[in-house]
């Protein structure tokens, strides 16, 4: 009876017009096991003759005189009459789609809106593979969450992602970094959501890299006896492992290294090495570092311990301790005597012609890093006497008293003896006469001796008791004819030199002209070539041979480079048949093996090619997992089976060779450096040039084990230049360069020109010194500046005071040192020159007795 009244009800249904707009247009969202309310818009007046709500073709309420319910919605909704909205309880996925209403009042209305069901997310989180994020690799975050899932969307600590080389695929379920940067590191979150609900898993990214930028902090210079500490530090994710080596002898695992009481061994380079267990890569810093010896008793010695003026002397700076400098100066100011030379490390201040102004306080300061001491010592030189003189009157009279006094300039103060007439008389500065006699006239001669020098000098003073008298005229007439007859022999001996010297320079080229020439010719020596032919008769071997053949196949190993080829060529002839079966395997696995059809392993298909006729193989886009033994089993037909073996060595092409030096300012004998050259690639060998020849080791160049680090402690001129390094393996070779700059000198200073020179001519002097950079050069002309900061100093026309003591000086303006040297000029002169000199002498001597 109730499906009748059911089916009357829809047949009136279906034939009544319908109106749109009671439901919203949707659609509405629901959870599983959650509620969902169809409100209907504007329904028309109540009461309603006939209400009927559908899922798709399916009836789910009727509603008129009574409710008719379908038997799946039992208990699972609630009508509402009045304005025909309908709940639905414990929702489930199944319930998604199209629900129509239909009210009849007198006219029919209807409306249509669609229901999603959703399940709640829940389990949410965010996986990561591989586990370990590693620089410069790739790796994945996938987010997942149970539920229905939406929509996904990535955040980077809170912001929008913004990395240009992230690719998100699988509807942003995962998230793939391709070339992890230390950048990418932060907390990651997903915001899965769908129309029910939303949540946010979370995941942090530790990128790990490294170790790089390693460095070691610490003195290079330590105490003898003193503690000190090294510390070594490196940019690492997670933080690196460290191992200290000395010299490449592995002494400490731990990031400090800490020595007490330092003593001379343990000087040399330590090395740091860092390692990150994560990464599995490692990176190294070399730390030089030397035990020195503080300075103390420093002196000064003299040798020998008198210095005379016009000799030589020595003074010799030591001290005990590690000497790294010397620098002397003279009452308290730089040095600046130009015949002084310094050597042995300026350990030595060698006067090679002492002169009066040289006497003085010297001092000399030694110092090294760790500290510094004065010594000081006086120089006195020792001179004289000269300038020997005689004060006291000519003319006695008969019965006066009278006092000669002698002096001389002497150091130390000279001895002094009178004599009158030859006969010694005093010993003594001064000498008195009283009650003078006609005996006490005569030649007073004071003879002054210095007992250091051993040198003496005399001065003569006449003495008259009686009236004095003049020159007579004979005396006079006797000078004057000494005068031109001194100037005239001197000028005739002078000719007869001059003509002498000229007629030997004639004579000796025509002698060596006349020697017979003696010419000996030397057979050229002959070359024996000894060459030995070694016939071998194959075929005899091989009847002889009960066992496999063997030798087939070169000595190897073979070489090549990834992504080449290479051939396994046999020392095999085509035979006039054909081999029955050839076969390659590679580490005891079959690669080919070719009888009447090839059968080739899969991983080599398309890389190989076999020439049957030979047994040749040729593999092809070779990888490093190539490398190993290749073995060939040939058998012919109608002979002994034939095999050989070979290994095949496969190597990354080098490159991106470079060589790293740390930035400093180089200064010979104070610095030290080292030289690393880093490659791509396999790298079976690095050998080290400079300046285009092999690089010797000695006690100041020294090689790490392996090659890759040249360490120069300290450095010297001679580490100047060009630096080479040629990185290779058997199939490639690359060389990079590095410029090295020590900067060291002024060395070698010198001065070229000449020594003499004609009044009124040109004369160029050019100095000269080995510096880099190149020195500063200033001159000095006889201890006074000239102003001239030019290598070259021009005198255009020489004149008598241009006539002197040049001293150049140049100076490095990076090592701060500086050095000198100095040319004395002279003016030359010939035969008439002094000749005229004679005449002027004798002149004057004339002019003061006349």
């Amino acid at each position: 009876m109730e499906k009748a009244v059911i089916s009357i009800l829809l047949g009136v249904f279906s034939g009544l017009t319908s109106g749109v707009g009671l439901l919203p247009d949707g659609p509405l969202n629901g959870a599983v096991g959650g509620t969902v309310m169809f409100t209907t818009v504007n329904p028309p007046e109540s009461p309603f003759a006939t209400t009927n709500w559908k899922f798709g073709d399916k009836n789910i309420i009727v509603s008129n005189i009574q409710n008719y319910t379908s038997p799946g919605y039992e208990g699972r909704i609630t009508f509402f009459p009045s304005t025909g909205s309908l709940e639905l309880r414990s929702l489930s996925l199944n319930d998604s789609g199209e629900y129509t209403v239909r009210v009849t009042t007198g006219s029919e209305f209807e409306g249509r809106t669609t229901l999603r069901v959703y399940e709640r997310i829940s389990n949410h989180f965010i996986t990561q593979s591989p586990e370990e994020a590693i620089e410069g690799n790739s790796v994945n975050l996938t987010c997942d969450a149970a539920g229905s899932v939406f929509t996904r969307k990535w955040m980077k600590d809170g912001s929008d992602l913004t990395q240009a080389d992230i690719i998100l695929y699988d509807n942003n379920r995962v998230l793939s970094f391709q070339h992890l940067k230390k950048t990418d590191r932060g907390e990651y979150s997903c915001n899965i959501s769908n129309p029910i609900n939303s949540m946010e898993a979370k995941h942090v990214l530790v990128v790990n890299y490294g170790p790089e930028n390693t460095q070691i902090k610490g003195q290079h210079h330590i105490s003898l006896g003193d503690t000190f500490t090294l510390t070594c530090e490196a940019e690492s994710e997670p933080p690196a492992n460290f191992t200290w080596l000395l010299n490449g002898t592995e002494i400490l695992n731990s990031p400090e290294y800490t020595k007490k009481n330092a003593e001379a061994s343990d000087s040399g380079n330590y090395t740091c090495q860092a390692k990150n267990n994560i990464t599995g890569r490692s990176s190294s810093s070399v730390h030089g570092v030397t035990v020195i010896e503080r300075i103390s008793n420093p002196s000064i010695t003299q040798s020998p311990e008198e210095a005379i003026e016009g000799n030589s002397v020595n003074l010799t700076c030591d001290a005990a301790g590690s000497v790294f400098t010397r620098k002397w100066m003279k009452d308290g100011s730089d040095l600046t005597q130009a015949d002084i030379i310094l050597y042995d490390n300026n350990r030595v201040l060698s006067f090679q012609r002492l002169k009066k102004t040289d006497r003085g306080e010297y001092s000399c300061n030694i110092s090294n890093p760790i500290n510094s001491m004065e010594a000081k010592h006086v120089l006195v030189v020792n001179y004289g006497p000269e300038n020997t003189q005689i004060k006291g009157q000519h003319l006695i009279s008969l019965g006066d008293t009278f006092t000669l006094t002698c002096e001389a300039e002497s150091e130390p103060p000279a001895n002094f003896t009178w004599l009158l007439n030859g006969t010694e008389i005093l010993n003594s500065p001064e000498y008195t006469k009283k009650n003078a006699e006609v005996s006490d006239s005569g030649n007073y001669t004071c003879q002054a001796k210095n007992i250091i020098t051993g040198r003496s000098s005399s001065s003569v003073h006449g003495v008259t008791i009686t009236v004095p008298s003049s020159c007579s005229g004979g005396c006079i007439a006797g000078i004057v004819i000494a005068c031109l007859v001194i100037p005239g022999a001197a000028a005739a001996a002078g000719y007869f030199i001059y003509k002498n010297k000229v007629q030997k320079n004639l004579e000796e080229p025509r002698q060596q002209h006349n020697r017979p020439i003696s010419v000996q010719l030397e057979e050229p020596k002959q070359e024996e070539h000894i060459y030995e032919t070694v016939y071998e008769n194959a075929s005899r071997k091989s009847n002889a041979c009960t066992c496999i053949a063997e030798g087939i196949l070169p000595a190897g190993p073979l070489s090549g480079a990834v992504a080449g080829k290479v051939k396994f060529t046999t020392t095999l002839r085509p035979p006039e048949s054909p081999f029955l079966s050839v076969s390659w395997s590679f580490k005891g696995i079959n690669i080919i093996t070719s009888t009447s059809t090839n059968i080739t392993e899969p991983g080599h298909a398309n890389r190989i090619s076999l020439d049957r006729a030979t047994g040749s193989l040729e593999l092809r886009n070779l990888v490093l997992e190539d490398s190993g033994e290749y073995t060939v089993t040939i058998i012919p037909d109608g002979g002994l089976q034939k095999q050989g073996k070979i290994t095949l060595s496969v190597y990354v092409l080098v490159s991106g060779a470079t060589i790293r030096s740390p930035a400093a300012i180089l200064i010979e004998d104070k610095s030290s450096t080292n030289l690393t050259c880093e490659a791509s690639g396999s790298v079976s060998t690095r050998e080290w040039m400079k300046d285009g020849w092999p690089l010797l080791q000695s006690d100041r160049v020294r090689l790490s084990l392996d090659n890759r680090t040249v360490f120069i402690q300290p450095v010297h001129s001679s580490n100047h230049g060009t630096y080479q390094c040629r990185v290779s393996n058997p199939v490639s070779t690359m060389t990079v360069a590095y410029n090295l700059t020590v900067n060291f000198g002024p060395h070698n200073i010198s001065i070229s020109g000449p020594s003499a020179a004609a009044p009124g001519h040109r004369v160029a002097l050019q100095c000269t010194a080995d510096s880099v950079p190149p020195a500063n050069f200033r001159w000095t002309f006889n201890g006074n500046e000239t102003h001239v900061k030019d290598s070259a100093y021009i005198i255009e026309r020489l004149e008598e005071d241009s006539i002197g003591n040049y001293t150049c000086t140049a100076r490095n303006m990076v090592t701060m040192l500086e050095n000198s040297t100095n040319l004395y000029l002279r003016a030359s002169c010939t035969a008439p020159c002094w000749s005229f000199s004679v005449l002027l002498i004798c002149s004057l001597a004339l002019r003061g007795l006349m």
